[in-house]
């Protein structure tokens, strides 16, 4: 790399320093940028009503032993987690059920609303997570 002295006067010695002076300041803006775009993504947050397992992004392994609770924490730009609700979640599902008395009767239909109200186990996530991942609505609905 050639560098163009404005002052032809300048010793060798300056010539250097000026250099190292450039390339410090390089290497330090450099440096501080990617400070401000990492150190950002490596804080995750769950939510109060949330519990979550630590998922690395490069890989998609999921931690399934700890399971994190309410809080921020810092993981590294490389993790985040997955999110299970915990607090009480509701389940409504219209079900439509065809009678029929004898042979002779043409029968009817009959609806029966089914709900009621279900929180996943925190200590339970990550077996939950082997064995459905993060689809256990649809578990819920056809058990």
């Amino acid at each position: 790399m050639n560098l163009k002295i404005a002052d032809k006067g300048m010793s060798s010695i300056d010539v250097r320093r000026s250099r190292v002076y450039w390339c410090s300041g390089l290497v330090l803006s450099t440096g501080l940028v990617l400070l401000c775009i990492l150190l950002p993504m490596s804080f995750s947050t769950i939510d109060y009503y949330e519990a979550g397992l630590l998922t690395q992004r490069s890989t998609g392994k999921v931690d399934r032993d700890k399971v994190y609770s309410t809080g921020r924490y810092f993981v590294g730009p490389d993790y985040h987690f997955k999110k299970f609700e915990i607090s009480a979640q509701n389940f409504f599902q219209r079900l439509s059920v065809w009678s029929r008395s004898s042979v002779e009767d043409a029968g009817s239909s009959l609806y029966i609303d089914v709900s009621f109200q279900y929180r996943l186990r925190k200590s339970k996530l990550g077996e939950l997570y082997d064995r459905v991942a993060l689809n256990y609505d649809s578990l819920i609905a056809t058990k």
